[in-house]
């Protein structure tokens, strides 16, 4: 079950929302599309074909928070003709807006086609790229990560900043064809990543995805596929709180995992609710445990707060000295008796890469303050 709310609760909530004369859900209608059949239809087909249910999925909705903190139904079973809406997706679903320090406000658009290849003036390839990636119920126009993670990497270095808009793909209250589109938009970056290499001799190395949430397994998927288009792997993959509803059992080329970078960095904080509580990348953070609630988010209802301190404690690391330390242990419990023998420290949102980023793996732990700034003194 992927609730955790009182029945009453969840009882009266479906009834208003289902039974209210007046009220429906309406599934989602998308126009056929002349899409590019070499690059869409494959992937659309299988997308299909491996569409599939969890292990022990018996929940058909749940409640999950929006963009600016207000809840959503989330609908858990695919909505009606969902093959039909797959089938549908189009390149000019997934949008690309370029920010740099040359054009912090205004940014450059544009879609990805085979057939019409972007150009962007204000990319360079001697910057480093930073891809973000908002989730479920989100976009360019709503996300309150963006614009967060958006100045803190301008704000620490000179950079291209793409921000990915999928948002007519992971619109509520549809979350499982919002999963199930992962794929073909995770694709849709790796192939903008790919001719940005081939067009403007930028270097695989210098690329970094961040994914929020579902986002976070879009981050994988592209990872994955760049590796196959390029032959490299990119350096870093960082995962903002992934989505764990729908993902149970799921197999690793559909979600995040720690063989899409060289680094992959995950940052829990609603484990056991909207998040993974489990590690799922090559060095692994829970700040105050990882789960929900965290410190200073009271009444969290469906972890509306929790879900995203991710993103808030990953943009305040960026922009300190080295990042948030954090101590390896064997869990949260030994962590807070500091029962840690033989602890290694690693840096949350560190700039660079850790000079033992090859190696390095494991379980991270720390505690932050409940208001920013959340970094602790003496950390």
């Amino acid at each position: 079950m992927h609730h955790l709310l009182p029945a009453a609760l969840l009882v009266h909530f479906a009834v208003q929302v289902f039974a209210r004369p007046g009220i429906e859900i309406i599934p989602p209608v998308l126009e056929p599309a002349g899409a590019e059949e070499d690059e869409t239809d494959n992937e659309v087909e299988e997308a299909i074909s491996t569409m599939q249910a969890s292990p022990g999925e018996g929940v058909e909705w749940m409640l999950m928070p929006g963009a600016n903190g207000e809840v959503h139904l989330a609908v858990l079973s695919p909505p009606p003709a969902m093959d039909d809406a797959l089938r549908y997706m189009r390149p000019t679903d997934v949008e690309f807006f370029l920010y740099s320090r040359d054009n912090p406000d205004e940014p450059e658009r544009a879609y990805f086609q085979k057939s019409c290849k972007p150009s962007f003036k204000f990319f360079k390839s001697s910057r480093p790229t930073k891809f973000l990636i908002h989730g479920f119920g989100d976009g360019v126009q709503t996300s309150l990560m963006y614009p967060i993670l958006k100045e803190a990497f301008l704000t620490k270095e000179d950079a291209n900043v793409f921000l990915v808009d999928w948002s007519q793909l992971a619109g509520t209250p549809w979350y499982k064809a919002a999963v199930g589109n992962t794929r073909y938009v995770g694709r849709r970056v790796a192939y903008l990543i790919e001719h940005l290499v081939n067009s403007s001799n930028a270097n695989v190395r210098d690329f970094h995805i961040v994914g929020f949430s579902l986002g976070s397994h879009v981050a994988g998927i592209a990872g994955a596929k760049i590796a196959s288009l390029t032959g490299q792997k990119l350096p870093r993959i960082t995962g903002l709180d992934p989505a764990s509803v729908l993902y149970g059992g799921s197999p690793l080329d559909e979600r995040l995992d720690v063989t899409d970078a060289d680094y992959v960095e995950v940052v829990h904080t609603s484990g056991g609710y909207l998040g993974y509580l489990d590690p799922i990348g090559k060095v692994d953070f829970f700040p105050n445990g990882g789960s929900w609630p965290q410190p200073g988010c009271f009444m969290d209802f469906v972890a509306v707060c929790s879900h995203r301190r991710a993103y808030y404690y990953f943009a305040e690391a960026l922009l300190t000295d080295n990042g948030f330390k954090a101590e390896s242990c064997m869990s949260w419990h030994a962590y807070e008796l500091e029962n840690c023998p033989e602890s290694s420290s690693i840096f949350m949102g560190s700039h660079e890469l850790p000079d033992r980023s090859e190696s390095m793996t494991g379980n991270f732990f720390l505690r932050t303050h409940a208001k920013e700034p959340y970094q602790m003194a003496d950390e």
